[in-house]
């Protein structure tokens, strides 16, 4: 099987998924004014957990919150300890004390055995602070996966590796743009997980790449990186489904606030898994050809000066 010949195909549907991806952030921007659904870890705001026994819906939570007048509103249910237990998290903009105190009387004058279980607040200053740290973050792992890779292999696997890494992370952000997921700190957590799992995939591939170019010294690269990939193949895909399965199963029966979680990292595996075997490895060939090309055409012109020069003749 012959899939570095068909690297313009993988390359065409990398570039397409993140097209959609900067088309799914653009329209969240239009639409909501944010291409990301922050959550309050980065734009600041309060949250209140509320559990509840009487068989209400969440919409009627919603209902009667917004009827408090303070804000935008955003009410979101989750299982709480026992069946008969309802819990809900009310999400709003940053808000006094003294608004929060109103919150709170009026949570407990609308609702009958309502425990009011915690009561949080992040200031936009705190919010601005998190997404510095969370750039920050990104942009010194991917530094430091740079150097790593350069030093272990060579500075044209570093450059491959780092456009998949940045291929993962745009891909999984536009997913996450798309379903409207909220961001908050966990969405740190996601990135850099998927960044370490996709740099861990392709050093195996990279690996043996470096192996089969040694041990075949007379073949093409192309011929090179195909074997390769055919090699760690079977390896990524049972590691890759093994652990997405892992993650579906926290995605459909974990907690509804582990969603958001669960499922980037499950979008995450699954393209840095594409990224690894079909994104770094056709970058590595097509930076080889390119720098063969370049030195045959650099060899061409040395020929034809040579050619060209006039000869002394001896007097």
């Amino acid at each position: 099987m012959d899939l570095v010949s068909r690297k313009k195909t993988w390359l065409l549907i990398s570039g397409i998924v993140i097209t959609l991806s900067a088309l799914f952030l653009f329209a969240g921007w239009r639409i909501t004014g944010s291409p990301l659904n922050l959550g309050i870890d980065f734009t600041g705001g309060s949250i209140v957990e509320i559990s509840l026994t009487s068989d209400i819906s969440e919409s009627q939570v919603r209902e009667i919150i917004q009827g408090l007048k303070i804000g935008n509103v955003i009410v979101q249910s989750i299982p709480g300890d026992t069946a008969q237990e309802k819990h809900f998290l009310i999400r709003t903009p940053v808000l006094t004390q003294e608004k929060v105190v109103e919150l709170e009387n009026g949570i407990k004058d609308s609702f009958k055995e309502v425990t009011i279980l915690r009561s949080e607040m992040v200031g936009p200053t705190i919010g601005a602070m998190l997404r510095r740290q969370a750039v920050a973050a990104l942009i010194l792992a991917l530094v430091f996966i740079m150097f790593y890779i350069t030093w272990r292999f060579d500075f044209p696997f570093a450059v491959a590796t780092i456009l998949a890494l940045m291929h993962d992370v745009i891909v999984t952000v536009g997913a996450l743009a798309l379903f409207r997921f909220e961001i908050n700190s966990p969405f740190v957590a996601v990135i850099l997980t998927l960044v370490g799992y996709s740099v861990m995939d392709s050093v195996v591939v990279l690996d043996r790449v470096r192996e089969n170019r040694k041990l075949h010294s007379g073949t093409a690269f192309s011929k090179i990186v195909n074997m390769s990939i055919l090699q760690s193949f079977r390896r990524s895909i049972n590691t890759s489904v093994t652990t997405i399965l892992a993650v579906l199963a926290i995605f459909i029966f974990g907690p509804i606030a582990v969603r958001p979680f669960s499922f980037g990292l499950g979008v995450g595996l699954i393209t840095g898994t594409y990224s690894s075997l079909f994104i770094a490895s056709m970058l590595l060939v097509i930076w080889q050809e390119w720098r063969e090309k370049r030195f045959r055409t650099y060899a061409r012109k040395v020929n034809e000066s040579r050619k060209t020069r006039p000869t002394k003749r001896k007097t």
